[in-house]
């Protein structure tokens, strides 16, 4: 079994790193305009897009990575830190609408 650490690790930064600053980004704009969440979102969704569709093809091209190893890795953590950011989503707009 050839040893897949490489291509895990890169699967699994690039979701990582985009979750965190999207996190990030979400906390300091419900801070400053809570109305503004919503284009913030569509924003985000759209150079997320961009962004992974970029790190895919980057990945697998330029490193060339073992291809399946990489999209497991990155596919697992993608889903999982998608559905941490929806459930931080919902969290923030229970507590802005309490909060109001």
């Amino acid at each position: 079994m050839p040893s897949v650490a490489t291509e895990v690790l890169v699967g699994m930064a690039g979701p990582v790193v985009v979750a965190v600053g999207f996190i990030l980004m979400l906390e300091r704009a419900s801070r400053r305009t809570p109305e503004g969440l919503t284009r913030l979102l569509v924003r985000a969704f759209v150079t997320k897009m961009v962004v992974f569709g970029l790190y895919v093809v980057l990945a697998t091209t330029v490193m060339s990575l073992d291809v399946v190893a990489f999209f497991v890795s990155f596919t697992l953590y993608f889903v999982a830190l998608y559905l941490v950011e929806a459930f931080y989503v919902y969290r923030l707009g229970l507590s802005n609408r309490t909060s109001s």
